[in-house]
């Protein structure tokens, strides 16, 4: 087997484990063992599965309790700084989605990517840390095969591989999805903030679009192939759901604001610098206020209604706390069978939220291989796209002896779900993904050094049909002294709002009888 023909490293991790797992082969590949330990999944499957702990009496005290050391979270302790709180998160490491790796001094993505250069949320950044993001200044591309299309948007699709009938298509897709989501943005803020109809038959547009697929609304449309193969491509990353499983009012929305990175931001690695910096500062703020490793199994409100009481796994020990209130900041398919609290419409509609796995695989090379454009998606692969891992430090250099990490997006089908537990399927996953780059910009494989995958489950929510009608509304209902964060957000200016309202909710709590 030559060089080309199979790929010698991967490294393997899990976002539920913090660490990686590596994994060599040689010439003749072995099948591999599958060597990652479920530490943290394991407690919640069991939570999921009817599992009853026994649970300890609390002996320790706080005032707050937030679960999970995610964006919203680390949002919600940084504005409490006199509070006596701990944050519990699950992971060896605190971010969420934001997460990023280091090889070599280039930093790699492992999750949420970009964010608008002028917003309050990099005002608050530039305020309390000094933190600004650096202009991404490019473009998105698509490959059709081996034919690279700059400048997509840009140009108009003039460069795409198509009739001028189809490249119309495309136009009028962008066009009515641009319209539709300018006429309904006013009403669906308001609605997002649950809040009575302002304008009702906009209101009304928004829920008949909710209750359908965006599958469903492009077949109505009579778009083509073409444009359908698109949007299956452009969704998973974007919009966190495949369009046979996505609301046509989220994904209209959300592809109604796509056009170019003129006003969009980053750092080297992604938005995990963001979470970095607020970490730190929670940190700064009191020792012992962030804890990892520790997995919460139940929240309940004490008999008296004065009362949270936490449980959580630690070093295989379970150990309760007991606070004056308590923040749920974690994934909300676990709050349903870790809050024995929670009102059966709830939990009704918490049952409905499905989400989508999107894993990251950053091939590493040892020479640039492409640096012309920021993001580029591309067809025939099991990952949606490419981006240069250091593209905000070395935007269109061009020298070729520079290495170069290549962070793809790897949004996995619903149904394919259980494959990420098979050790072969990925090791394959990676393969295709390489020889697919290789094809794309041939040689590329004799480049490439390793391969480190970010496998993650539950990563993003999946805005399914009849999300913004039958599961948005139960989202920020609080549970007695247990304040829900509406987590699962699409944006970290998102997690910032909820973890400030989070703050302000948990400590009106603090001053209750």
């Amino acid at each position: 087997m030559k060089r080309r023909d199979f790929i010698r490293t991967v490294i393997a991790g899990s976002a539920a484990l913090g660490w990686p797992v590596q994994r060599t082969y040689s010439e003749e590949p072995e099948p591999i063992q599958t060597n990652r330990q479920h530490v943290v999944r394991e407690p919640l499957h069991m939570l999921r599965d009817g599992y009853q702990f026994s649970i300890p009496e609390p002996t320790e005290f706080r005032e707050v309790v937030i679960v999970g050391a995610g964006a919203t979270s680390l949002f919600a302790a940084y504005h409490l700084p006199e509070v006596d709180l701990v944050c519990l998160e699950k992971e060896l490491r605190t971010g969420g989605n934001a997460q990023r790796d280091l090889r070599d001094g280039t930093y790699m993505n492992l999750g949420a990517a970009y964010t608008d250069m002028e917003s309050e949320l990099v005002d608050f950044m530039e305020r309390e840390f000094n933190l600004s993001p650096l202009l991404i200044g490019g473009y998105d591309a698509y490959v059709l095969d081996k034919t690279i299309v700059r400048n997509l948007y840009r140009d108009d699709f003039k460069g795409l591989p198509y009739s001028e009938r189809i490249k119309e298509e495309f136009r009028r897709f962008v066009a009515l999805v641009t319209e539709i989501s300018a006429r309904l943005r006013d009403e669906a803020d308001v609605l997002f903030a649950g809040k009575a109809p302002v304008d009702p038959l906009a209101r009304r547009e928004i829920l008949d679009l909710d209750s359908i697929s965006f599958e469903h609304w492009l077949r109505v449309n009579n778009f083509p192939k073409e444009v359908v193969k698109w949007c299956e491509i452009y969704c998973p990353p974007q919009v966190s759901s495949f369009p046979k499983n996505s609301s046509a009012f989220i994904c209209v929305l959300i592809m109604g604001g796509m056009q170019n990175y003129d006003s969009i931001g980053s750092w080297p690695g992604g938005l995990a610098a963001m979470a970095e910096a607020l970490a730190e500062g929670v940190t700064k703020q009191g020792q012992g206020r962030i804890r990892t490793g520790s997995c919460v199994i139940r929240v309940k409100n004490t008999i008296d209604g004065k009362s949270v009481d936490v449980t959580y796994l630690q070093d295989d020990k379970l150990q309760t706390i007991r606070c004056r209130a308590c923040i749920w900041g974690a994934h909300n398919h676990v709050a349903r069978y870790a809050i024995p609290d929670m009102p059966a419409e709830q939990n009704d509609a918490f049952s409905k939220i499905e989400y989508l796995d999107i894993s990251m695989i950053n091939l590493c090379f040892n020479r640039t291989i492409y640096n012309k454009d920021y993001i580029t998606w591309l067809d025939n692969a099991p990952i949606q796209n490419f981006m240069p891992a250091d593209w905000v430090l070395n935007r269109g250099k061009t020298r070729e002896d520079t290495p170069q990490i290549l962070s793809c997006d790897w949004a996995n089908p619903p149904e394919k779900r259980s494959m990420l537990l098979s050790d072969p399927w990925i090791v394959e996953q990676c393969q295709l993904t390489a020889s697919r780059i290789n094809e794309i910009f041939p040689g590329s494989i004799d480049y490439l050094e390793e391969i480190r995958v970010f496998l993650r489950a539950h990563s993003w929510v999946n805005y399914s049909p009849g999300y913004v009608s039958d599961v948005m509304p139960y989202v920020s209902k609080d549970i007695g002294r247990i304040v829900m964060s509406g987590t699962d957000h699409g944006s970290f200016s998102d997690s910032m709002y909820a973890g400030i309202e989070s703050a302000a909710a948990a400590s009106d709590r603090l001053v209750m009888p």
